[in-house]
């Protein structure tokens, strides 16, 4: 028999029984059981448990109980719901980290504590910290109707009982959250739209959630015990097996097959599984199975595959075409290169027959009209042969290698010089590092590029010509820069096209195929061209090869 703050009380329960059997409970259910069981073994008219809330740094009052005969306000008692270090009785405790014994609560008690009693207040108080590893996780706060001195023997029973509240809470805490993590569990696994399975190692089906019943078409009970092999179609039964061995076999790897199942409305579907041994773990013991149903995919795969092989016959026939097609350019080419030369060359030789012949009959007048029917002649016979290098460059293949840049425009400088008269054009080279093509193709390109500065800027007081270029790490800009007539940017766009003319032939002359080619043979480099010019300040085209293979 014990004698607490001023009454007897027999051993009608064990409070650390209650606490311990309490477990089971919520801490909101526990909590009311544990205070008054003390209450009433006590003699105690009322108590609080406060529980240190880590993240806001203060203490949350967590439950509470009082006599039935001690009038309470519950309005003031539902606004004492939390304290800081320091305030009130449970504060003081955190605070001093020891036991608090207070004999004349008219001198201590706050305000809030004071307003929670309507009829007869408590005369004094027993605050105790509550600890779980020598850790304060919270303080028990009792009260009594009568004033006696502090017992240290029931203080260090209290204190005692408040180490294993502690460990209770603690348990308490841990048993909640795992039923909160064991709800969340579940909650993921009934809304998940895979169908999760748990098997024996026979591969009969132990448990099954409620998304098994979409995708097998069977209710939960209708699965319950019968084998996952069953469900699927005969050819199909190895692969259902060979994943629940390989699972067996394989326990830290989880195995995966997709099979075929016959649903329960008659249909067959596909289905995805992913099988993961976990024999070991007590609270499972079985193969968990993953299923997902891939019938969609599946059936887009399949289209997919036959559209990829009408695609490929598609290719192969637009291939053929293109060979023909080929075929017919080249023999289109043969009759310009022969057909059309034909009567290109009467026209010119019997004009020259008749200058030659006839010059006296014809006058001067008939003489200069036949001279104007021979340039015409020849510059259609240029023409005809600046278009067929065109489309054979078109279809040319192109052996890439690494060209010499420099090298390449060194001797096309030199060739230049010989065979035109441009003794008068300074022309400046600067660094032109080496690129990847076609050897015969680039210097095509530089050779109309040059001979197109040369010919657009010799009228110049000053004529100069600069080739150089703009190092990159993928491509080089290399360009061709002169200062000569330059001509109108917004007509820049019809430059590159075949037969396009933006000076007069009489001034210039030329074709209008060159800088067609240009552009064909850069673009079937990977590459970019582009100008910049302005009338009467001279033109810069720049174009882009590539460094390495593309």
């Amino acid at each position: 028999m014990i004698t607490l703050a001023g009454q007897t009380s027999a051993d009608e329960q064990n409070p650390i029984d209650s606490m311990n059997t309490s477990t089971e409970h919520s801490l909101q259910e526990a909590g009311p059981m544990i205070l008054q069981t003390l209450c009433i073994i006590g003699g105690w008219r009322g108590g609080e448990l406060w529980k240190f809330d880590t993240h806001r740094k203060m203490l949350l009052n967590v439950s509470h109980w009082f006599s039935p005969s001690q009038q309470v306000d519950i309005s003031a008692l539902m606004k004492r719901q939390s304290v800081i270090s320091g305030q009130g009785i449970p504060g003081k405790v955190w605070a001093q980290g020891k036991a608090k014994w207070i004999t004349d609560l008219s001198h201590d008690m706050n305000a809030d504590e004071g307003e929670i009693f309507n009829g007869k207040k408590p005369k004094g108080a027993l605050g105790i910290p509550i600890r779980n590893n020598n850790i304060l996780t919270g303080v028990l706060l009792l009260f009594s109707t009568t004033t006696q001195k502090p017992d240290g023997d029931t203080v260090e029973l209290y204190v005692s009982l408040g180490n294993q509240i502690g460990d209770f809470l603690k348990r308490a805490e841990m048993e909640e959250s795992l039923r909160e993590s064991e709800k969340r569990l579940r909650a993921l696994i009934e809304n998940s739209s895979d169908a999760i399975m748990v098997l024996n190692t026979k591969g009969d089906i132990q448990y099954s959630s409620t998304s098994s019943e979409k995708i097998f078409g069977y209710t939960t009970e209708e699965l319950t015990e019968r084998n996952l092999v069953s469900f699927s179609v005969k050819d199909d039964q190895s692969s259902v097996m060979d994943l629940i061995t390989g699972c067996l076999v394989n326990t830290e790897t989880a195995g995966s097959s997709q099979f075929r199942i016959c649903h329960k409305n008659g249909t067959i579907r596909w289905v995805e599984s992913i099988a993961t041994n976990l024999m070991s773990e007590p609270s499972i013991r079985g193969i968990v199975i993953n299923t997902r149903d891939v019938t969609d995919w599946k059936e887009s795969e399949e289209k997919i595959m036959r559209l990829n092989e009408t695609l490929e016959q598609r290719v192969l026939e637009r291939t053929a075409e293109l060979q023909h097609a080929n075929k017919e350019l080249e023999t289109f080419s043969y009759s310009i290169s022969h057909d059309l030369r034909s009567p290109l060359r009467a026209i010119d030789g019997f004009s020259r027959e008749l200058v030659e012949k006839h010059s006296p009959r014809l006058g001067d007048e008939g003489t200069h009209y036949l001279q104007i029917i021979r340039d015409k002649t020849r510059k259609m016979g240029t023409m005809i042969d600046d278009l067929l290098e065109f489309a054979r460059i078109s279809r040319q293949d192109i052996r890439t290698e690494t060209v010499d840049i420099g090298g390449l425009v060194k001797g096309i400088i030199e060739e230049v010089r010989r065979t035109n008269d441009y003794a008068h054009v300074t022309i400046v080279v600067k660094e032109l590092p080496p690129a990847l093509g076609s050897t015969s193709l680039l210097r095509q390109v530089f050779v109309n590029l040059i001979e197109n500065a040369l010919k657009f800027s010799r009228n110049e007081s000053n004529p100069e010509v600069t080739l150089g270029s703009i190092p990159g790490s993928e491509q080089h800009t290399y360009f061709v820069k002169d200062n000569g007539v330059g001509f109108d940017p917004n007509h820049a766009a019809k430059l590159f096209g075949v037969f396009q003319r933006l000076h007069s032939a009489k001034d210039f002359e030329g074709t209008g195929v060159g800088l067609a080619i240009v552009q064909r043979i850069v673009h079937r480099h990977h590459g970019n061209i582009w100008t910049e010019t302005q009338p009467g300040k001279g033109a810069t085209f720049y174009f882009t090869l590539p460094t390495h293979h593309v």
